[in-house]
C-alpha cells in the first residue's frame, strides 16, 4: 500500500507565498454564503410551521387546550404537541434569522459594525482604507471571517433545533388529523 500524502512536496521557507488572496476571498465568500443558507433554511422552517399552525386552527386545533388533559383523546393530545414543537420551529428559526453581530474591534474596515462604529465620519473611513497595505486588509478580512464562522455556527445550532422540531410538529400533526382530533362539546 503506498500512502497518498508522500506525493506532497514540501515548500521551501523561501518560497512560501503569503496567504492568498483567492483562498481569502472564497473561504469568506463560503462563510457569508452558509449564513445565507442557514438563513433561508431556518425561513422556510418558520413559513411551513406557521402555516401548519394556520391549518391545525381551521381544523380547531387550539379549542384543544380548554380541554383538561386527562379527558383528551389521543388525536388531541398528538394536536396539543404538534402545536408545541411547531411553536417551538417557530422560536428556533427566529433565533437562527435574528441578526447577529460582534462589538467590533474599533477601526476595522471590513465588518459592517466596525465601519458604522469605529470611524467618527466618511473621510475618516476612507483614509483608512488607504492608508493600510496589503496584508493588513488581508488580516482584517481573515479575522472577520473568523468572527462569522462563529455567527455560522450558533445559526447552525439553532438550524438543527428547528429541524427536529418541525420534524416532529408535522408527524404529530399528521398524526392528530389521523386519530381525529374533533372537539365534542
Amino acid at each position: 500500500m503506498t500512502d497518498l500524502s508522500t506525493n506532497v512536496k514540501p515548500i521551501d521557507d523561501a518560497s512560501k507565498p503569503n496567504v492568498s488572496k483567492d483562498f481569502i476571498s472564497n473561504q469568506h465568500g463560503y462563510i457569508r454564503e452558509m449564513i445565507g443558507l442557514a438563513d433561508r433554511k431556518a425561513s422556510f422552517f418558520l413559513a411551513s410551521s406557521a402555516l401548519e399552525i394556520g391549518y391545525l386552527s381551521n381544523q380547531h386545533a387550539f379549542d384543544v387546550f380548554q380541554i383538561h388533559i386527562c379527558q383528551l383523546s389521543m388525536g388531541q393530545a398528538f394536536c396539543e404537541l404538534a402545536i408545541l414543537f411547531l411553536g417551538l420551529t417557530i422560536l428556533s428559526s427566529m433565533w437562527c434569522v435574528w441578526p447577529k453581530y460582534g462589538k467590533g474591534h474599533n477601526g476595522n474596515v471590513v465588518s459592517w459594525v466596525d465601519i458604522a462604529d469605529g470611524h467618527s465620519n466618511k473621510t475618516d473611513f476612507v483614509n483608512k482604507i488607504i492608508s493600510m497595505n496589503e496584508d493588513e486588509i488581508r488580516s482584517q478580512i481573515v479575522a472577520h471571517s473568523y468572527d462569522l464562522s462563529k455567527i455560522v455556527k450558533q445559526k447552525f445550532i439553532a438550524l438543527r433545533y428547528s429541524a427536529f422540531f418541525i420534524s416532529a410538529g408535522t408527524i404529530l400533526s399528521l398524526a392528530s388529523l389521523i386519530a381525529g382530533i374533533k372537539i365534542i362539546t
